[in-house]
């Protein structure tokens, strides 16, 4: 993993794009709340990641260091910065069996049905490590393959969509009907956990980005061209299905691209979606099992030669959770959106930020002279 140790602002980028972008494959439980008002949460709660994404960055410039590692241990000691590492650790594999259920039960009905759960889990897991193991920059030059592929790819999905379903407008009236306020909840989750959050691990991963003073704004471009994307699927699935339609499917996408019939030349186009959400997941894995492997190396030395070892039982471990987790997914499902989504990333993702930010403008700059000077928008100097 410490082959080679930075990659550049597009590569940064693309990370972002694609970290976001796998939420796609779990988003879609809000509709049944607020109905055809889904485009004004998703827009309200795009805008709320970015801030949210670009507020964090203040724990960098706050403490003048380039590693995320060295910021926290400056900013809170090294006692509470070790507690912290661990929460994140834990959180990491959390976020990553979230996923997994999703994919796998998904991969189980699209494309390789009757195969074991806990082998699907293993496979996705052991392939982002390997990426893991090659190191950042593979990780960076593989995102940014991935994102010229898969963002072209979905860009002649959108268009064909369009051309081959009748869009109603009218789908998306009336506009707030039931006011303002039914949003605002919606959108907030949407920018701290599924779709637009779950950012704060982008942080890791930016100590080993180049030019960080200039680089930084690339991660919140990654961050708006995903939700882009997803709002503009979300879109196309009300206009084309109606808020009915899009109750009864969790992914808009994959519910979208199954619309896509031309005679029988064109049809069964979600597949392609779910071979793409399956590398986003896979790219997902890997920045995850990165930023986990990083926080566990403040605990435990070893060379980047062993790397496999922890990164071998993590996927073990996760891979039989899975199969306990698919056959009760249901059950996780909810468990996921009302404890996990709702609470566990609000503390984790708003709340320890937040107060690791409040305690950086008490503490002063490791290194005044080469402190970096992240242009963080005046709103929120």
């Amino acid at each position: 993993m410490e082959k080679t140790t930075m990659i550049d602002g597009k590569q940064f980028f693309a990370i972002a794009f694609l970290y976001i972008m796998c939420n796609d494959l779990i988003r879609g439980h809000y509709v049944g709340e607020i109905k055809q008002d889904i485009w004004v949460a998703n827009l309200l709660g795009l805008l709320g990641g970015v801030l949210l994404y670009l507020i964090y960055f203040l724990i960098y410039k706050k403490s003048g260091c380039s590693s995320f590692t060295e910021a926290i241990e400056h900013i809170l000691g090294k006692f509470l910065a070790k507690v912290v590492f661990a929460i994140y650790i834990i959180y990491s594999l959390v976020l990553i069996t979230t996923v997994i259920a999703n994919v796998i039960s998904k991969i189980d009905i699209y494309l390789l049905e009757g195969i074991p759960f806990y082998l699907l889990g293993f496979i996705l897991l052991l392939t982002a490590s390997y990426i893991v193991i090659k190191g950042v920059e593979t990780l960076g030059r593989t995102c940014f393959i991935v994102f010229i592929t898969t963002s072209l790819t979905l860009i002649l999905l959108l268009f064909t969509s369009v051309l081959t379903n009748k869009v109603d407008f009218g789908y998306i009236k009336p506009i707030l009907a039931e006011g303002f306020g039914k949003v605002i909840a919606p959108s907030l989750k949407m920018s701290y956990a599924v779709p637009f959050g779950e950012s704060f691990s982008l942080l890791i991963i930016f100590q080993h980005v180049n030019n960080k003073t200039k680089n930084y704004k690339y991660g919140a471009f990654g961050l708006i061209l995903a939700g882009i994307f997803m709002n503009i699927s979300s879109f196309l699935c009300l206009f084309v299905l109606g808020q009915h339609g899009f109750l009864h499917f969790v992914n808009p996408s994959l519910q979208l691209a199954s619309q896509i019939k031309y005679k029988n030349f064109i049809q069964r186009l979600d597949i392609i979606v779910m071979y793409i959400l399956v590398i986003f997941v896979i790219i997902r894995f890997a920045i995850l099992l990165f930023n986990s492997l990083t926080l566990l190396k403040t605990f435990i030395k070893f060379p980047s030669s062993k790397d496999f070892i922890p990164l071998l039982i993590i996927c073990i471990i996760i891979a039989i959770a899975s199969e306990f987790i698919v056959n009760n997914f249901n059950e996780f499902s909810y468990f996921n959106r009302c404890f996990i989504n709702d609470n566990i990333k609000l503390i984790l993702e708003v709340g320890i930020p937040f107060l690791i930010i409040l305690i950086s403008f008490f503490r002063k700059k490791k290194n005044p002279q080469k402190q970096l000077n992240v242009a963080i928008p005046q709103i929120i100097n």
